[in-house]
């Protein structure tokens, strides 16, 4: 059985500000570092096997305060887990997206998985992409504990891919910064144990409320 722990970076500035991150490169915020610690001290007697990121910098920050723990295990990065390419529309604010109704959509959960902004991915490339890497990891740590730190979207599209549920329900789950997913896999069947875990982090280490704009 393959035991999967997926977690979500820690908060970045375009979390704070509501702005479309998606594929670009962004650092934590000091707050956001202080979330990953936290990760990586909640999950330092986790006997994991193997650890994998996006390739984005905010995922792999995230992943390296979780792997001063384990410092036996290298990191795999893989660009199939990062956050989807919003194209034109990455740095744009909520008022900004009102030009782009496919994106904006996803805040009340109608999710148009079709909709390719600019220069951008659609979710259904995004969740082809990353449940591909996910398969190939499951397949090659069949009986192993393997960690995973990608993004809120990407996160989003795993779950609901893992569980077989149509990608619109993807948007059901909420994916706050740090937060953590824990699913056991045998062959095609997938248990849910913990879905959204934040109750690692300090308070001191919130930003106002937590950030929810999951797809970024």
């Amino acid at each position: 059985m393959t035991e999967l722990i997926l977690v979500r970076h820690g908060v970045t500035k375009y979390n704070v500000d509501r702005r479309v991150q998606g594929s670009l490169e962004t650092s934590l915020l000091k707050e956001g570092i202080g979330q990953a610690k936290d990760l990586g001290k909640k999950l330092a007697r986790e006997p994991i096997d193997a650890a994998y990121c996006s390739n984005l910098y905010r995922a792999k920050q995230t992943a390296k305060e979780v792997l001063k723990y384990h410092k036996r295990l290298r990191l795999h990065c893989f660009s199939e887990l990062n956050e989807r390419s919003f194209g034109i529309a990455e740095g744009f604010s909520g008022r900004e997206l009102q030009k782009y109704p496919g994106i904006l959509s996803e805040a009340d959960a109608i999710l148009d998985h079709h909709y390719k902004p600019e220069k951008g991915e659609s979710w259904n490339e995004v969740r082809h992409r990353a449940m591909k890497v996910i398969r190939k990891i499951v397949q090659q740590h069949a009986n192993d504990t393997v960690f995973v730190a990608a993004h809120g979207g990407t996160n989003r599209m795993i779950l609901s891919g893992l569980l077989g549920l149509p990608i619109q329900k993807s948007f059901v789950f909420r994916q706050h910064n740090a937060c953590i997913n824990r699913l056991s896999i045998r062959n095609k069947r997938v248990r849910v144990t913990v879905i959204n875990d934040t109750c690692h982090i300090q308070q001191k280490h919130f930003v106002g409320k937590m950030h929810s704009r999951e797809n970024k």
